[in-house]
Order: structure tokens, then sequence, then C-alpha cells
């Protein structure tokens, strides 16, 4: 059975494999290729995070936890998801799509600190997402936006950059993701191509769906402006 490495290293290439077919030559004209991780906290694109600060050597938390449950529904992407929460204990981290449960960092990937997620194949919007952890109060209490983070990729002469980052604007109820990629190549002697893509998207908290005490459902919402209310009728 293939290892996580194993799977991160055929991950990344396949992503190689589909961009140069339209940017130039076929990966196996490429020599040596070679997989650069940088030392990012997100386990999107199959990096793997570190031990987050809020927890103990044994993986247990420094301070009072809470259990949480929460139902998102799918964007029709891999990523773009935002829990409630961050402060995540891995651990406790359970992932289901439509009854069907994920495997972590093969099926989703998860930004504990940030409460980040994505998938390894994209979620249709008919699909809900069930998510199930417990999170650390004060750690929660302390979530900031995360700085743009990714993977490397190196070949001769080629050099591939897949980024993710977030950042929240609590007052409006809205979290930006920005994701992308950028590639420099050498052509012949004295001449770079660079290419650049990028997309950054707005998605409102309200696609998630808390459980209660009481196992029912309902929509987290902001609370009302006056510019909310306001009507022309």
């Amino acid at each position: 059975m293939a290892t996580t490495k194993e799977l991160r290293t055929v991950t990344a290439l396949a992503m190689i494999a589909g961009f140069c077919a339209f940017s130039g030559p076929a990966p196996a004209q490429l020599a040596s290729p070679r997989l650069v991780e940088t030392g990012a906290q997100s386990g999107i694109f199959g990096t793997v995070s570190e031990r987050p600060s809020y927890l103990g050597k044994n993986g247990e938390p420094l301070s009072s936890a809470q259990a949480f449950t929460e139902t998102l529904r799918g964007n029709g992407t891999r990523g773009g998801y935002m829990l409630s929460h961050g402060g995540i204990i891995p651990e406790t981290l359970r992932v289901s799509v439509n009854a069907r449960t994920l495997l972590p960092n093969v099926d989703y990937f998860v930004d504990a600190p940030s409460g980040m997620l994505a998938f390894a194949d994209p979620v249709s919007r008919f699909d809900s997402i069930r998510v199930s952890y417990t999170y650390v109060e004060a750690a929660d209490a302390q979530r900031t936006s995360l700085a743009p983070q990714g993977l490397a990729l190196n070949l001769r002469g080629t050099s591939l950059n897949l980024v993710y980052g977030m950042s929240s604007d609590k007052a409006r109820g809205l979290d930006f993701t920005t994701y992308g990629l950028s590639m420099t190549s050498k052509l012949g002697s004295g001449s770079v191509l660079n290419g650049l893509f990028y997309v950054s998207a707005p998605a409102a908290t309200n696609n998630n769906l808390l459980e209660d005490s009481a196992h029912r459902l309902h929509p987290v919402t902001r609370a009302a402006t006056a510019k909310d209310l306001a009507t022309d009728h």
C-alpha cells in the first residue's frame, strides 16, 4: 500500500502533467523531477502540519476544549471551505460527504489552527459535508488569517508554485480564499517564460450549519445591519 509521502508525490506530479499540457513540454521530457515541500502550516496540497502550539507533546489540549459538529454545503470545488472554529485537535476531526467517511491527508486536508478545509476531489454543490471535531477555545479565540502557503515543485529549468491563502472579514461575515499557481521556465539561453494564475473568491459563513445539543440545525448568520434592512418598497 502506498505511503502518505508517495501519495503526495504522485498527486503533485499529476498536477504538473495537467499544467504542462498547456504550458510546455510533457513531463517525460523534463529530467530529474524533484519535490520540495515548504515549511507551511497548511495541509492543503499535501503538506503536513506540525503539532499546533495549543497541544501538548502527546496531542492533549493545553486549555479547555469543546466538541462541535457542523454541516457545510459543497461549492463545486476542492477548496474554499472554512469551519466555524479554529484551534482544532486533529485527531478528533471526522469528515464525511453524503454519509461517506473520508480519510485524512488522502481525501481531505485541514489546517487545524485556522480551520481551513480542502478536498482531493471537488465537492458538488448538491452534496453536504458533515464535520465533527473538538476545538481548543483559547486557540479559536486567537484565530487569525492564514498567510499564503503552498508547495514548490522544481524541475530542471522549470519551477511551479502552488499557493493557497485565506483572510477573514468578520464584520461582513465573509471568508476570502485566494489560490492559484505560478510557473517560471527557462527557454534556451537568456529567455524566461513566466506565467501566473490566481483566483480570489468570497465564501459566506452562513454556508455552515451548526448542530446544537438538541440536534437541531440552524444557519450561522451575522446580526442584521441598517443597510441590510433598507428597502426601496
